[in-house]
C-alpha cells in the first residue's frame, strides 16, 4: 500500500514541475501528505476551493500565484476526468452483473 502512495506523491510532483514549480523534492514529498489531507476535505464542491488553499498555503514561496491557480484549476478537473473514464470503463462489466441479479436471485430462492 506504502508503494502506491509514494506513486501518487511522485506524480503530483512531475505534475508540479510540469507547470513550472521548482522545489526540492523532500520538502514536497514532506508537504504533499498535507496538501492532499486538506484538498480532500469535503467542503468544497469537488476540492477546488481546498486545494487552492492548501497549494497557496504551502507552496506559495516557491510559485506565483498564476501557477498555483493554474495547478489547483487543473488537479481537481483531471482528478473528476480520470474517475468519469474509469467509471466509462467499467460501467459495461458493472451493467452485465446488473443484468444477471434476477437470475442469481431466482436460483437462490430454489
Amino acid at each position: 500500500m506504502m508503494p502506491a502512495f509514494i506513486a501518487v506523491f511522485i506524480g503530483y510532483y512531475a505534475v508540479a514541475r510540469a507547470f513550472g514549480i521548482e522545489m526540492p523534492f523532500i520538502k514536497f514529498m514532506v508537504l504533499i501528505p498535507y496538501v492532499l489531507v486538506i484538498s480532500n476535505l469535503p467542503v468544497a464542491f469537488g476540492g477546488y476551493g481546498t486545494t487552492t488553499f492548501a497549494w497557496v498555503v504551502f507552496f506559495s514561496d516557491y510559485a506565483t500565484e498564476e501557477q498555483i491557480a493554474t495547478i489547483t484549476l487543473f488537479i481537481p478537473t483531471a482528478r473528476v476526468v480520470i474517475r468519469a473514464v474509469i467509471g466509462m470503463l467499467c460501467l459495461p462489466f458493472a451493467l452485465k452483473d446488473l443484468y444477471n441479479l434476477p437470475e442469481k436471485k431466482a436460483e437462490a430462492q430454489e
